[in-house]
């Protein structure tokens, strides 16, 4: 694509863009911009040129919002619901409180300065108190006002009674579940619905559409009422073209027993795990990295030895690699393009670690749902490309980033024979298969959606250059990323840590991104956020961060 024609597409789809965003995305001086600009209005291929620009520096005051929450609960041994209702009422945002029959057990009036506020404190005060199973928020659109009295009689439960006959053994759940904590960016994900006037650079995913030919091809099967299971591996088509995809990294697998369709990467992930872990082997993770990796190895009652990459450049080293191989390390897990730093592991390198994993005779589960998405004229390259790797290697690999399908829940797993045999025994048992319709949308994606993937590939990259230009310009530390659409700037020159910055951002100025400390060693001291975003949107959040930043120094 020529500088005109690039130029061209951004104003065509951007119509708010200035001219300094344009070089910036483009990696072109403002002068050469304006120089091409002219002449597309010389040659009439555009009119009069203006950025429109509303910067949002004002904030408006807002009138208080209520909100009514639904509240299910586990009642007490002694005090049944009385006790909580005696935690909750002493809130004082907490205006009324009431027992109630039906679906949930508690409905607690509040009231905040905004929409933010008011979720704020149902995420950190109410979800979290001890006997609190859910919580669900309805804001008022209209109030009756309600005395600001708490109405609490003594054994006036009617359930206590039935209580006393329920399962209150203490071990009546699973200990490794309980202690699993919940995805940070998931809780992130849910509070954020409902909230409009929030930016998000929190979520991992496209804000493209899925390409018109791939959600046609789902329509066509639809509609000839092909809603049936597929084979536990999938659909043998889609396996296929899989098969030929792989060999333009240099790999080459049997679609009949090397290649199995899982709902996402992510049941790759947890499938993968539960099949070469046993209790008390260690597997090696690198770190910073998705939320998923640890949480599902420890469900496995292994022990996780994380390796912190942030002393390098945020990619792995095979010297680190072999330091932290026992007689117990089980396998090792890479992510390149990595989430959430964006940057790959480069192949020299790659290439030693290979060696590494052969000498010591083990798994190395290779994340390469970022793939396509590698910038600058990067090549992606897989662990299980080099010679003999092909016996050690578990690639992992989906549709959700690439062809912006992550609603369709399709991925697969590429491995040997052998293991694909224990893996697909799992799948079996657990999901039968992906839904059939995604799969044959996938099948077509593959087939006749790559201009469409080039497309939102450009695009990302010109976000990644805006993003990146403009945390340089706020005197922030940050890896420019090779591939995936993620950037990991370091905010400890602000004196915060990653949770309070991220907290404080949200609740000040309505971006939302996700705290560096939830992805692992390394990760403490930065923020993520993700590009793959509106421009108008990102160029909005840049501004208010920047804002905050300055706020943070100043103080």
């Amino acid at each position: 694509m020529d500088s005109t024609e690039e130029i061209l597409n951004l104003l065509r789809d951007n119509a708010r863009i200035s001219v300094e965003d344009i070089s910036a995305m483009t990696k072109k001086s403002v002068e050469e911009v304006k120089s091409i600009i002219q002449q597309l209005e010389n040659d009439g291929v555009i009119m009069k040129y203006a950025a429109i620009i509303n910067p949002e520096k004002d904030s408006k005051a807002k009138e208080k919002v209520c909100a009514e929450i639904e509240i299910q609960v586990t009642p007490e041994r002694e005090h049944g619901f009385d006790g909580i209702a005696d935690r909750i009422y002493r809130f004082p945002r907490v205006k009324s409180l009431y027992l109630m029959s039906g679906g949930y057990d508690l409905k607690v009036i509040i009231e905040g300065e905004t929409l933010q506020e008011v979720a704020l404190f149902v995420a950190r005060k109410l979800s979290t108190l001890q006997g609190v199973r859910s919580t669900k928020t309805h804001f008022i659109l209209k109030t009756y006002k309600e005395n600001d009295i708490v109405h609490i009689e003594e054994n006036s439960d009617s359930r206590e009674g039935a209580m006393a006959y329920m399962n209150t053994r203490e071990d009546k759940f699973s200990s490794s579940m309980v202690q699993t904590t919940p995805s940070g960016i998931r809780k992130l994900f849910e509070m954020l619905i409902g909230h409009d006037d929030v930016i998000s650079l929190s979520v991992g995913e496209p804000d493209f559409p899925t390409p018109w030919c791939i959600r046609e091809e789902a329509f066509y099967h639809l509609e000839k009422g092909h809603t049936s299971y597929t084979s536990n591996w999938g659909l043998l088509e889609l396996r296929e073209e899989i098969s030929k995809y792989m060999q333009k990294y240099n790999m080459h697998y049997n679609p009949q027993k090397e290649i199995l369709i899982t709902v996402g990467a992510s049941e790759g992930v947890d499938a993968s795990l539960r099949a070469i872990l046993n209790p008390g082997d260690e597997i090696i993770v690198c770190q910073p990295c998705y939320v998923n990796y640890v949480p599902l190895a420890r469900l496995c009652e292994v022990n996780v030895v994380p390796i912190d990459t942030s002393v390098n450049g945020f990619y792995p080293t095979a010297e680190q690699i072999e330091k932290a191989v026992t007689p117990k390390t089980k396998a090792v897990m890479i992510c390149s393009p990595n989430n959430p730093t964006g940057t790959m592991i480069p192949k020299d390198e790659l290439e030693k670690i290979a060696e590494i994993v052969k000498k010591h005779q083990l798994w190395v589960i290779s994340d390469e749902i970022y793939c396509e998405l590698a910038y600058d004229g990067s090549e992606h390259v897989s662990i299980g490309s080099f010679p003999e790797m092909k016996d050690y290697t578990i690639i992992l690999n989906g549709f959700s980033k690439s062809f912006a399908m992550t609603g369709w829940r399709i991925g697969y797993i590429a491995a040997p024979a052998e293991l694909l045999a224990q893996i697909v025994k799992l799948h079996g048992y657990n999901t039968i298969c992906a839904p059939i319709f995604s799969q044959y949308a996938a099948t077509e994606g593959l087939r006749n959606g790559w201009s469409e993937v080039e497309k939102m590939r450009v695009s990302y990259q010109q976000r990644r250059n805006l993003m990146y230009k403009a945390f340089c310009d706020m005197g922030l530390s940050v890896p420019e990323p090779s591939g995936a659409f993620y950037m990991f700037p370091d905010i400890s020159s602000t004196g915060l840590s990653s949770e309070e910055f991220a907290t404080k951002l949200f609740q000040k100025h309505n971006v939302a991104v996700v705290p560096g400390s939830v992805f692992g060693a390394g990760g403490e001291g930065h923020i993520r956020c993700c590009y793959a975003t509106a421009i108008d949107k990102i160029k909005v959040a840049l501004d208010r961060i920047a804002d905050f930043v300055q706020e943070c120094r100043k103080n």
